[in-house]
């Protein structure tokens, strides 16, 4: 089962994706009108699904970069009070 992250419809890549997604289906001339929206569905899940593990490993290295800093920072402070 898959649900779509509604956050994403924010991100300005996303939709240029989807939207190139619906466009290059939309433009086959030998599907009819059901296959299209077939692939559609399927080509925007899997695009989908994409973008949203790249969108999680990037959150996750920020979100590491700033528990670096920080634990530096308390670090730095915890030295100085000891001195």
């Amino acid at each position: 089962l898959w649900k779509l992250n509604n956050s994403h419809l924010n991100d300005q890549d996303y939709i240029a994706g989807i939207t190139n997604i619906i466009q290059s289906i939309n433009s086959l001339n030998t599907c009819s009108f059901q296959t299209k929206w077939e692939l559609c569905k399927i080509e925007i899940r899997d695009f989908s699904i994409k973008f949203s593990k790249v969108k999680s490993r990037q959150n996750n290295n920020k979100l590491q970069k700033s528990f670096s800093m920080f634990a530096m920072n308390v670090s730095k402070t915890i030295m100085k009070t000891q001195n």
